[in-house]
């Protein structure tokens, strides 16, 4: 059994072939890049029927009428509002084909600047649409937490495989999808939406598999599920029509693959459904169990016979059979709205050869059909789309279609209306009204049909501002001057160190070298990060190894500063609350120096191991590279958690353990004994790294008060420890009094030698 010659406009030949197969021949759609494929599927009788193509598909031979790369220069708009000149390029793309530049370039209204690749007919030859870009400035350190990047390079990743593209790896793409669109707190822009589409009309055109209709449907409720403002502002590079077309000619093909007439006997009531929150599809298959349409209702019709539930989008729904009387559909209580083939329609398509099987698109989200010619005209109903696939022509009779209004009781004009994927009209549409329902008849299926009102919502602002360039210069001022304080404080450690053999012999200050050593690291490269544009020039994040190397780094000094303020934590509580009996372990400070530098080598290489990637920055806006995901969660803010709950612990009860000494000593109303809690609150707080804790809050609320915390307080460690360690510590004064002192009589040694030679050489 094989299917006939085909001559489609006498632009494509499909040559013969086997029921049940795949055909595609040179020629490729504009919008996908790929070969136009057909299916010959068997039609119940003894010779094969072709899929349907896309008649207002554009196509081109594959391989030819290509856009060539192109460079141009605009500005993109980086942290603090800095404007930096940017050389980028449009990639080689087909004609027809609405390309976005190398580099994304977002803008303000959340849109990607875009550009058209057209056909020049005079010159025969695709050419790139004339635009000044001079001009464009382009957001680069967005202030809102976006997926847009991220999208993007799963856009460039479909891309890359789409030639040999495979059920597997559709899957997986479309699960990445899925996991991007759903992430929490993020914010939905219009270029969502644009990327989004990209992918999917690359998935659709590739996958011919119909178990992934349930995936591509709960994408396509994703985006269903995107703020009234974000689709208005899509619609201004027609999105929005592009995702419905897109999905509808996909789960329109699949149709007859779903449920033929040879597949009954599997799906004994001949429909298979897939539901959503925005979004359901239905296949019907009426020769299976004469169901031939669905009716929606409310949720006051829980309960009520033959009424079903799905639980997980809360829709109810009951299927309705070809004898259904349109009188009765009619008076039936907390119907929403219906759809469904009569039984004299039926019987007469029946005998097509084509007809096997029809297809019901539920939309409860109206602000994807939006009017291109008028904001007014808007659907007040469910938006149903009616699918007879492998039918083209008229239908024979009328198609019954019902929708719940309460417009009629307010007097507004309502009627019923088809969609073209542009504009809204009553043209072929028969509207009837009855009490709390219009009844629709119609005899065309390639359009979408719904209940036309006045638009009720809010008013759309066409160029709206959607985001915002961060503004961080008083973190960044604060981080500076912190770390520079903490650095000179450390130095002056270290020449204390150098300088005072006496103070550097003591146990307690050999310790406090080690953590004195890991800060100078890390707060030196705070000042590498935080000078503007320098760390960016010395380190290409795009490079794996580059970031692996420096998130490693980072990674690794921090954990090594916890385990070492963990230690002094144990210390201290040894030293003013245990007190008395503590021995400490022989050669303790080497064991302890082996297991601070030691136990974060661990984490550190699992990570560089099992999940190198992660140390990548996640979007544009990180600027280090840094773990991400489960690695930042378990193999760093894990074990920094833990050793800062334990420290406030060690913390609050040395305080009290100190506070309940001095009330039973009978100095307690002296000034010096009501300073003592004072400091012994701030080194603690310093040296045991509880100033961290305001960087976790920042981190799990978002809020700048404690970034600002954070940075006034963890920056300033260094300079911290200066003061109580040098400053404010009688051996290390002492130490410097007989440096100084020394220094002063020999100084003064010398100038009595010299007075006393001066005056022996006057005398003779």
């Amino acid at each position: 059994m094989r299917c006939d010659n085909v001559d489609n406009n006498a632009l494509v030949i499909w040559l013969p072939s086997n029921v049940d197969s795949q055909t595609s021949v040179g020629i490729c759609s504009t919008s996908s890049d790929l070969p136009i494929e057909r299916y010959c599927h068997h039609n119940g009788y003894l010779n094969g029927i072709w899929s349907n193509v896309d008649e207002e598909a554009k196509l081109v031979v594959c391989g030819s009428e290509k856009c060539p790369e192109e460079q141009f220069e605009h500005f993109y708009v980086q942290k603090n509002k800095i404007l930096h000149k940017h050389l980028n390029k449009w990639p080689n793309v087909r004609v027809d084909e609405m390309a976005m530049p190398h580099d994304l370039c977002l803008l303000e209204s959340g849109l990607l600047l875009t550009r058209k690749c057209i056909f020049d007919y005079h010159g025969n030859a695709a050419k790139w649409e004339t635009q000044d870009f001079a001009h464009v400035k382009c957001l680069r350190d967005i202030e809102q937490s976006l997926v847009t990047y991220d999208l993007n390079n799963l856009y460039h990743e479909t891309r890359g495989v789409a030639t040999n593209i495979t059920n597997m790896i559709c899957s997986d793409i479309i699960e990445k999808l899925k996991n991007l669109l759903d992430k929490e707190n993020t914010m939905r822009i219009a270029s969502d939406l644009q990327i989004s589409t990209n992918i999917m009309q690359i998935i659709t055109m590739s996958d011919k598999d119909p178990a992934m209709v349930t995936q591509v449907l709960q994408v396509l409720n994703l985006l269903m599920n995107s703020d009234e403002q974000v689709v208005h502002t899509s619609n201004q590079v027609g999105t929005p029509k592009t995702l419905v077309s897109t999905v509808e000619t996909y789960f329109d093909g699949m149709t007859n693959r779903i449920i033929p007439n040879s597949k009954c006997h599997q799906v004994p009531d001949g429909v298979r459904h897939d539901t959503g929150p925005f979004t359901s599809i239905f296949y019907i298959n009426p020769s299976c169990a004469n169901i031939s349409g669905i009716a929606v209702y409310n949720s006051s019709a829980h309960g009520m016979p033959f009424v079903r539930y799905d639980m997980a989008t809360g829709t109810h729904y009951r299927y309705l059979y070809l004898n259904q009387s349109v009188e009765e559909l009619l008076q039936e209580p907390n119907m929403e709205s219906a759809a469904y083939f009569t039984e004299s329609l039926w019987s007469t398509l029946a005998g097509k050869p084509a007809v096997e099987a029809l297809k019901i698109s539920l939309y409860k989200n109206t602000n994807f059909f939006e009017d291109e010619h008028s904001n007014q005209t808007t659907p007040e109903s469910h938006v149903l789309k009616i699918s007879l696939p492998g039918y083209n022509d008229d239908l024979p009779d009328d198609l019954p279609v019902i929708f719940q209004s309460h417009s009629g009781e307010r007097g507004e004009d309502i009627k019923c209306g088809r969609y073209n994927y542009m504009t809204w009209n009553a043209n072929g549409v028969e509207t009837f009204n009855e009490l709390h329902r219009v009844l629709c008849k119609t005899r065309q299926l390639t359009h979408f049909g719904a209940l036309l009102g006045l638009r009720k919502h809010r008013e759309m602002i066409g160029n709206s501002v959607a985001l915002t360039v961060m503004v961080e210069m008083t973190l960044e001022i604060i981080s500076l001057v912190g770390c520079s304080l903490s650095l000179f404080g450390l130095l002056c450690i270290w020449l204390t160190a150098l300088c005072c053999p006496e103070w550097r012999s003591q146990s307690s200050n050999k310790l406090l070298m080690h953590i004195c050593f890991v800060l100078t690291l890390i707060m030196s490269y705070f000042i590498f990060i935080n000078v503007p544009d320098f760390h960016r020039t010395f380190i290409d994040m795009n490079k794996i190894g580059y970031c692996i190397a420096e998130g490693a780094f980072l990674q690794y000094t921090i954990l090594v500063l916890f385990v070492w303020m963990f230690f002094i934590a144990v210390l201290q509580f040894q030293r003013y609350v245990t007190v008395i009996g503590v021995e400490r372990p022989k050669h303790f400070l080497c064991k302890y120096a082996v297991a601070a530098w030691g136990l974060p080598v661990v984490p550190t290489v699992l990570v560089i191991y099992f999940d190198s990637t992660s140390y990548m920055p996640y979007g544009d806006n990180n600027t280090i590279c840094y773990p991400s995901g489960r690695s930042l969660y378990l193999a760093v803010l894990l074990p920094i958690c833990l050793v800062i709950m334990s420290n406030i612990g060690i913390f609050f009860y040395i305080l009290c353990s100190v506070g309940v000494s001095l009330m039973r000593s009978k100095r307690v109303g002296s000034r010096k004994n009501s300073v003592v809690p004072l400091r012994l609150t701030i080194l603690l707080f310093f040296l045991l790294g509880l100033a961290w804790g305001f960087g976790i809050v920042a981190h799990i609320s978002n809020k700048m008060v404690f970034s600002i915390c954070f940075c006034l307080t963890s920056t300033l460690q260094g300079f911290v420890l200066f003061l109580f360690f040098v400053v404010f510590d009688l051996n290390a004064r002492t130490s410097w009094t007989k440096i100084w002192c020394i220094k002063s009589y020999n100084s003064l040694e010398e100038s009595t030698t010299m007075w006393s030679a001066k005056f022996t050489n006057s005398r003779g």
